[in-house]
């Protein structure tokens, strides 16, 4: 949250397509389903003020030595015990994120849903960017809130690896996704 021009309160939105990695969705056990990693490139975060863009990368997040933020070791709650394409799941997923440095145990909530070879999915977590070891930004007398809402969008399409050959179908070993935006 930040003061704007006028001296209104506001809340500044920073975006990262740079966004790549891997859930294993299990069809036929969706509960061993995970979040296997999931990385953001951070000198890639964009928002609606190049200066302030600029600010958080060096100074804030200082990107130069520590450029991604990454989501690990994702175990998801609340899968159902079949995945009903096109039907959404909410669930909770608990990982590791590492951001500047740090890494922190993380709660996530959202809810994913699978049409053929593609999963859709949305988490939403918040936490506060002193427990990350960053500077709360300031201007002067004025200060950003420590909270920071993150939020994950991601839509992964099925790839291969030794164990799966093809898309995901139902009667297959577990599916890896590989994130592609």
């Amino acid at each position: 949250m930040f003061l704007n021009e006028n001296n209104r309160l506001f809340t500044a939105v920073g975006v990262s397509r740079a966004v790549s990695g891997s859930i294993t969705v299990n069809l036929r056990q969706p509960s061993q389903s995970r979040v296997d990693e999931i990385v953001v490139d951070l000198r890639h975060l964009q928002s609606d003020s190049d200066r302030r863009d600029r600010a958080l990368r060096e100074k804030y997040l200082a990107t130069g030595r520590f450029p991604v933020a990454r989501l690990a070791n994702g175990v998801i709650a609340g899968m159902p015990t079949a995945i009903v394409p096109g039907r959404a799941i909410p669930c909770t997923i608990t990982g590791d994120l590492t951001v500047h440095g740090t890494t922190r145990r993380t709660l996530w909530r959202g809810e994913a849903s699978l049409a053929g070879d593609t999963l859709h999915a949305v988490a939403r977590t918040e936490v506060k960017m002193s427990h990350f070891g960053i500077e709360v930004p300031r201007l002067l007398s004025l200060r950003s809130d420590d909270d920071v809402k993150l939020e994950i969008r991601v839509i992964a399409v099925a790839g291969l690896t030794s164990d799966v050959a093809g898309p995901a179908r139902p009667e297959r070993p577990p599916s890896p996704f590989r994130t592609h935006q």
